[in-house]
């Protein structure tokens, strides 16, 4: 019952009350985690800032953004005995006391952060009388600032000193910021002067006096405070009254704090429920700004006049009218109606039109201002702003935009294109305000002084409206609070107002500085705030930042806790000043309190560092610093809270010791060092102990490889040389046995005793070289000198190799300085000495190459000077280092011939003897140099011998044979770089084949490749290509990979055997050979292949060709195969259409085709299409004629003959007899 009549007395003075001010605002703390029933009993704040909670559930420490919840524990004594809690308090020494309600006592440890147990017997009796006391009244009747509070039936009463006056905070669900239906069970204020209350529902709520500087009133519509309150849209104080425009709640006029209802002169045709700006004119006239248009109301004649014609505004046009704003000669005013600016004469009404619609387009302007300059400043919503320059007559002399840029960079310090309030402070600054932040703009350079000026606190960059102070400060209003700005030193001195709730939902432009009362008025959502900008403070108070965990691999370490076996803090953070971690625990986290109860906490942040590791400040908006593999050593740890009112704490300080990893300490070391000592020595002694015996073992290898290399050189000589002698041999063996069984015409005896004569020349010269280079490396050769041409013999030797230049087409060239050099030569070796370097010229020049021979005779030295230079393939320059080398032919390939490796080291011998030099010159591709100096002796030192005879140079002689060819004649490719070789071949085998001729490999493969040869006899030692490659090479290539090949070679060991055959040779047959041999032979593997295909010709169908061919064969075969089935239904496909897909010509397809299967390429494209036939034959039940035209027959008549022809019936027939065979 009293409580009901508690509630109507509260009821009827709300009643009397017409504009409510709110003295307190008193925001809800977070909910005490999982506490369902936790009325609270006791409130106090420690001295180093936490708030401490007692409840039924135990004690909960509240650090201004979350709970510590401290509770009893049946084990161990260092928790509350019991977890009801009575009261808390601190006493004098700055000591927690906690008292249960079964009156046990406990004090706190700081440095354990545990709570140990005392009998009342050992606590001082204040401190159990304070506790004991009840905890409701504690704090009866304690003032603040002129309000004394108390406890009345479980409400917070106020009673204001001064004015008599009390005030009952009351569940209200009109009013924001009291408190709703809760019994306060206690509360306490603390040293910021803020209210904490406590409920027996448990909630927390918190007060800041320090808000009473700000007054709320709320507007009620139609003066009634049941009704739902009306947000303020335009603010002005007229005729002593306050001039309320509110949001569809019409104009309320407010006197000495009492409501006047509607001006009876405002007639119906104007919509004064959406009033957005007022003016008062120089003649006391009030213009009223809406959605409708302009207002003009004359207190002096009581009328109310509409300004805006019809014609220049129609009904379709919005009029809506957000600002008004006076000239510098207060004669006109400017005012908005949505995109257009006028001009308006206040004495007369009459406007100038000023329209936009280019820069802005339909973009409503939000706020007017005139410069000092005169210069009009309009804000848009949208569009940025517009400085529009006047001439005198007052038409538009320039237009200058700003706006935040897409592309342009002149203007990208601005903040946003949403303006919606405009001042001009006493420096020649524009401030902006946008949804975006503050831009601040000089009026003289037109430069943006910021971007989205930095104003700390500013935490909702939507700012709604500007307004400055009698004292010049720049007043900011945003979404969600206000704030004051020096706009000298361009810094925030203080946030004002901050909170999340609708309270302060402030709105765009209303705003109104009364100058004469120095008081500032605001429109929210739900009223006016008032306040003087000169009482109002900065706050007294730090915040404070306090280090309160720590957490090592994410683990909360507690006070007792230990790491791997480590005790780490041993009290908490808050009274250590240094900590130490073992290396292992390098990475840990440092978790901090933001003691801040004054700001909302939404804008705080922390800057922190780790002195040593960090290089500067880092900013974290998180409680927790993370550090992550800090190295060993000694930092220091600091930190600092930044509020969002601007605000810093002072630093916090830790020492972080991170040990040295145990392989790191001086111990450590030690050991290492003598580890590594002995593992240096041990190493070094096994090492040298290596290095001598490998050297040992290098001069060893030396010398075995020095052996070996001189054997294989000696292996390769006797190797070159048998090939040397095998080949002559065989020219003249062969031949004496061919003039023997006699028959032969007089024509082939001529050729066949040439051949013989030749090559025993031949023998008697590379003998008598042999033993020549033998004497001269056994000192046993002297110069025998006579009287001779030197030119005459030079020039002997160059005609000697005429039929050599003519057949390999090397133009050889002969120039010297006198055609006549008399002297005293060794005849002999001068004559060796040119046709070795000739031959050697000749042997490594490509046909069509240049051999130069210039002769100089320096009579003054008498020196003979001759250099022999060649286009030829040249010498490496580390081939060039060993070509004097006995045995040598290391980087060789010679074109023509063989090399048998002691031509030019007998060279060299030869001119040594006669008392000259040799020099080489050599670069790869581009051919060889070499130079001779050959002194002349005097007659004196001369050693005459007896005159020589001359020698015989016995000419090559070019045999042509020629052989007709005939069709029916096989065609037999003869590969052979021997000149007199290839021509006893082709006497003996043209009769029989029709020959091609080459003299390497490389042109063999070439001939080989384009004439489809039937078969190949290839010598093995060839330049540019020997006989194994080409031979692989064929083998391996689908278009002559069936041609049988003979292989003639002078090597006759196994491995040479093994190797050619390997390459895919059918036969090889060494040097000398029997001329009858090589034709059996190659008789005997062509009449084989010939009975392949004639097996091969009998198959009826294709696919049974493959197992008896090779894989390369069997590929090219499924080729064509391929190309016919494509083409199957091609009338007019012949064997052109595959070769042409084949990419070969059609005598390649002819003859490879007939070589593999027997037939041509006619019958091969008839044989698929036969297989093709008789296939669908038995698989379909297609016509004959059918198929016929489907296999590209245009009569089925010579489908049917040409299936008789092959499978020996007539189609039909064919399909009866299958069928028999099935059943």
């Amino acid at each position: 019952m009293k409580w009901r009549l508690l509630f109507l007395i509260v009821f009827l003075i709300g009643k009397q009350v017409k504009l409510s001010s709110q003295d307190l605002f008193f925001e809800k703390v977070s909910g005490i985690p999982n506490s369902p029933n936790t009325e609270i009993h006791g409130i106090v704040k420690d001295s180093i800032g936490y708030i401490w909670f007692g409840t039924y559930d135990g004690l909960y420490r509240y650090n201004g953004n979350s709970f510590v919840h401290y509770k009893h524990f049946e084990k161990g004594s260092s928790s509350i005995p019991n977890s009801c809690i009575r009261n808390v308090i601190v006493d004098n020494e700055k000591q927690l006391w906690v008292l249960t309600y079964d009156n046990e006592i406990s004090k706190y440890s700081y440095n354990d952060d545990e709570f140990y147990n005392t009998p009342d017997s050992k606590v001082d009796t204040t401190i159990v009388n304070r506790l004991k006391s009840n905890s409701t009244r504690l704090y009866s009747n304690i003032s603040i600032n002129g309000y004394r509070f108390s406890i009345n039936n479980n409400r917070l009463v106020s009673y204001n000193t001064v004015l008599d006056q009390e005030y009952i905070y009351f569940a209200d669900h009109w009013q924001q910021g009291n408190l709703k239906d809760e019994f306060v069970s206690c509360y306490y204020i603390d040293d910021q002067n803020i209210i904490w209350i406590g409920t027996k529902s448990g909630a927390i709520y918190k007060a800041n006096t320090s808000r009473k500087q700000f007054l709320l009133s709320y507007v009620y519509d139609g003066g009634d405070e049941h009704k739902q309150a009306r947000p303020i849209r335009a603010i002005i104080k007229y005729q002593g009254q306050l001039w309320m425009g509110t949001e569809l709640g019409g104009i309320v006029l407010y006197e000495n704090g009492k409501p006047v209802k509607k001006h009876p002169f405002f007639s119906s045709g104007f919509d004064n429920d959406n009033v957005r700006c007022y003016y008062e004119d120089i003649y006391g006239k009030l213009w009223i700004g809406s959605k409708q248009g302009i207002v003009v109301y004359d207190p002096v004649i009581n009328k109310c006049t509409t300004i805006l014609k019809k014609s220049d505004f129609p009904d379709s046009f919005r009029k809506y009218v957000y600002a008004i704003a006076e000239s510098k000669d207060k004669e006109f005013l400017w005012a908005s109606v949505h995109n257009q600016l006028l001009r308006v004469n206040v004495k007369t009404g009459k406007y100038q039109v000023f329209r936009f619609e280019k820069e802005i387009g339909s973009s409503y302007i939000m706020d007017v201002l005139e410069d000092e300059m005169g210069n009009v400043w309009i804000a848009t919503e949208g569009k940025g702003i517009l400085r529009i320059g006047f001439s005198n007559t007052y038409h538009i002399r320039d237009i200058s935009q700003i706006r935040k840029p897409l592309f342009n960079e002149k203007f990208k310090e601005y903040t946003g294109n949403m303006a919606y309030s405009l001042y001009n402070d006493k420096c020649g600054h524009i401030w902006i305000g946008t949804t975006e932040g503050v831009s601040c703009i000089n009026i003289n350079s037109m430069k943006v002084d910021s971007a989205s000026y930095n104003i700390n606190g500013l935490t909702n960059k939507y700012v709604t409206a500007l307004s400055g102070d009698n004292d010049g400060n720049l007043w900011v209003i945003h979404k969600n609070g206000i704030m004051k700005v020096d706009p000298v030193r361009r810094y925030t001195e203080n946030t004002v107002i901050e909170s999340e709730g609708v309270y302060w939902a402030f709105l765009k432009q209303s705003i109104y500085n009364d100058t004469a009362e120095n008081c500032i008025y605001v429109g929210a959502r739900e009223g006016v705030v008032r306040f003087i900008p000169h009482i109002i403070k900065q706050s007294p108070y730090k915040p404070k930042v306090l280090l309160s965990g720590l957490l090592v691999r994410s683990n909360i370490v507690g006070t007792e806790d230990k790491v791997d076996g480590d005790l780490l803090l041993g009290k908490t953070l808050l009274k250590k000043d240094s900590l130490r971690l073992d290396f292992n625990m390098r990475s840990f986290s440092l978790a901090l309190d933001a003691i801040d109860y004054q700001s909302s906490g939404k804008g705080s942040y922390y800057l922190y560092k780790l002195e040593g590791f960090h290089d500067g400040w880092i900013k974290s908006i998180n409680s927790v610093i993370t550090f992550t593999k800090v190295p060993s050593g000694t930092y220091s740890f600091k930190a600092r809270l930044f509020t969002e009112d601007g605000l810093k704490s002072d630093e916090v300080n830790l020492a972080i010791h991170v040990k040295k990893p145990w392989y790191s300490t001086i111990w450590a070391l030690i050991v290492w060092f003598v580890i590594f000592s002995s593992i240096v020595y041990f190493i070094t002694r096994f090492f040298v102990s290596r290095q001598q015996l490998k050297n040992q073992l290098v001069l060893e290898r030396i010398n075995i490889e020095k052996m070996e290399e001189l054997n294989k050189e000696k292996i390769d000589f006797f190797t070159n040389v048998s090939h040397e002698l095998r080949t002559p041999l065989t020219l003249i063996a062969d031949p004496v046995k061919q003039l023997e069984k006699g028959n032969l015409s007089e024509s082939k005896k001529s050729l066949y005793l040439g051949i013989i004569s030749r090559n025993v020349d031949y023998l008697r010269k590379l003998i008598n070289q042999i033993l020549d280079f033998r004497k001269s490396e056994a000192g046993m050769m002297s110069p025998k000198y006579s009287i001779c041409d030197a030119y005459a013999i030079i020039n002997g030797c160059v005609q000697s190799f005429h039929n050599n230049t003519a057949q390999r087409n090397i133009s050889l060239n002969l120039e010297a300085n006198q055609n006549k050099i008399i002297g005293y030569f060794d005849k002999e070796k001068l004559n060796q000495i040119i046709l070795n370097l000739l031959s050697n010229a000749f042997k490594y020049t490509p046909n069509g190459g240049v051999i130069t021979i210039i002769v100089d005779n320096d009579t003054d030295a008498n020196v003979l000077h001759m250099c022999i230079k060649d286009s030829g393939i040249g010498i490496d320059k580390h081939s060039l280092e060993k070509i004097f080398q006995p045995f040598n032919n290391e980087g060789t390939n010679p074109f023509y011939g063989n090399s048998t490796g002691i031509g030019l080291p007998l060279t060299k011998n030869l001119i040594d003897i006669m008392g000259g030099s040799i020099f080489v010159e050599s670069q790869r591709k581009k051919g060889t140099k070499v130079t001779v100096k050959l002194p002349y002796k005097k007659v004196s030192e001369l050693m005459f011998a007896e005159p020589e005879e001359k020698g015989n140079v016995v000419e090559d002689k070019l045999f042509d044979f020629e052989t007709k060819i005939e069709d029916e004649k096989l065609t037999l490719l003869i590969v052979e770089d021997n000149r007199d070789v290839q021509d006893y071949l082709a006497a003996e085998l043209g009769e029989k084949y029709d020959l091609l001729q080459a003299f390497n490999g490389s042109d063999g493969k070439n001939i080989a490749m384009v004439n489809i040869p039937d078969i190949i006899i290839s010598d093995v030692m060839m330049h540019e290509m020997d006989g194994v490659e080409m031979c692989r090479f064929l083998k391996n290539d689908e278009n002559t990979c069936h041609i049988p090949i003979v292989m003639l070679t002078a090597k006759i060991s196994e491995d040479n055997k093994v190797e050619g055959l390997q390459s895919g040779a059918d036969a090889y047959i060494t040097k000398p050979f029997n001329i009858d041999v090589l034709k059996a032979q190659v008789d005997s593997i062509l009449e084989n292949r010939k009975r392949l295909q004639q097996k091969l010709g009998l198959k009826k169908h294709i696919n049974d060709i493959a197992k008896d061919i090779n894989t390369i064969d069997n590929e090219f075969i499924e080729k064509v195969v391929g190309i016919i089935k494509r083409n199957i239904d091609v009338v007019g496909f012949n064997s052109e259409i595959v070769a042409n897909q084949l990419k070969i010509s059609q005598r390649q397809l002819y003859r490879k085709l007939k070589a593999i299967t027997g037939s041509t390429a006619h019958d091969f494209i008839v044989r698929v299409k036969m297989d093709k036939a008789a296939e669908m034959l038995l698989t379909t039940d297609m016509k004959v004629a059918e198929i016929a035209y489907s296999l590209g027959y245009t009569e089925p008549t010579n489908f049917s003959r040409t299936f008789d022809k092959h499978f020996g019936c007539r189609p039909t027939k064919y399909v009866q007899i299958h069928e028999r065979k099935s059943e």
